[in-house]
């Protein structure tokens, strides 16, 4: 019988890091790799913390094993949105330097790329875009 729950719970803990590969939209080998990875001392002792409270609270081994992976498992998966915002705002600044880049071949200055750019900038960034093209009306170059 407790080779069965066993493997119940491995089943289990192998089907949530596959939900969560699926959620975040990487291949699963990417993140069982990444789960390898050296974790540093203090992270490791509340992961045994967190075991050893969840099997003294319930006794049950594998419910232990379970909190203990989603310890480590749950932070990244959380910061995946974090990392996938940072991309967006990076791809947005690089196509507005670009929208910068076409006016300014126009024979317009920065200052004037900025404005006229200002009126289309990607999503993502727009509000600051709008902000600098506000500020660049009362202020100088540097202090915008």
């Amino acid at each position: 019988m407790s080779m069965l729950a066993a493997l119940l719970g491995s089943g289990v803990g192998l089907g949530l890091v596959l939900i969560a590969s699926g959620v975040r939209g990487t291949p699963p080998a990417t993140d069982i790799v990444r789960l390898r990875t050296r974790i540093p001392i203090d992270r490791l002792l509340g992961v045994a913390a967190v075991a050893a409270v969840t099997f003294a609270v319930t006794g049950w081994p594998v419910l232990a094993a379970l909190a203990a992976c989603g310890t480590v498992a749950v932070p990244r998966v959380l910061s995946a949105g974090r990392r996938r915002a940072a991309a967006a705002r990076s791809d947005a600044v690089a196509q507005w330097i670009e929208m910068l880049r076409d006016t300014m071949a126009g024979a317009a200055g920065l200052e004037e790329a900025i404005v006229v750019t200002a009126r289309r900038p990607p999503p993502v960034i727009a509000p600051a875009v709008m902000r600098l093209a506000g500020r660049l009306e009362h202020q100088r170059m540097a202090d915008a």
